[in-house]
């Protein structure tokens, strides 16, 4: 039931999006966590916590693979759809707006922890 929501979700996403320009994906392996990463966020919750447990007993949930039917195979590359599922994930655990839910992965450890984020 929560796949078929997140389906229709994405989908009606991509039609928003394909509207204006369209967004192709371009599947990519995900990456293993930062060293510096890991190591600041050990040293900050040594015991971890929700989300670092969740990487780290299931790796991710998504990948990029599982979403290609929803976008063009033309236009502009869209950001992983993996690392946005995984998002809305916590974002969705934690209660938080769109807003707040990009913040936690730019400035929180776990954030960057459990979605490989950049740099």
């Amino acid at each position: 039931m929560g796949r078929e929501r997140n389906v229709r979700y994405w989908r009606e996403m991509s039609k928003a999006c394909s509207e204006e320009k369209p967004l192709s994906l371009q599947p990519q392996a995900i990456p293993p966590i930062p060293e510096e990463t890991a190591r600041v966020a050990r040293a900050i919750l040594p015991k971890g916590n929700t989300f670092i447990h969740m990487r780290d007993e299931f790796g991710t949930f998504f990948r990029d693979e599982d979403f290609l039917d929803l976008f063009s195979e033309k236009g502009q590359p869209a950001e992983s759809a993996w690392r946005l599922a995984l998002v809305m994930v916590m974002q969705y655990a934690e209660g938080l707006t769109d807003r707040q839910a990009a913040d936690a992965v730019r400035t929180r450890i776990d954030g960057k922890y459990a979605a490989t984020a950049w740099k």
